[in-house]
């Protein structure tokens, strides 16, 4: 699904979005550069954000697995 998240004729705005996160969380002269996976990744000093696809990803199934499986519970 990545792939095709990639294809998307909106995924250069994802890609200005994030870079546009990235320097709001580490400082406007983070070092930003896009993932191998997709998304991007940053870096200021000793910090850093992982805001690639995969990252993204997992970040959004671990906020939303108790109520997943709430749900299969009922």
């Amino acid at each position: 699904e990545a792939a095709k998240l990639r294809a998307d004729p909106r995924y250069p705005a994802l890609l200005d979005a994030l870079r546009d996160q990235a320097r709001r969380l580490l400082g406007p002269d983070a070092q930003v550069q896009e993932a191998a996976a997709g998304g991007i990744t940053a870096s200021r000093g000793s910090r850093s954000v992982d805001l690639s696809l995969p990252a993204l990803s997992n970040a959004a199934m671990e906020r939303y697995a108790g109520e997943v499986r709430d749900l299969w519970q009922e």
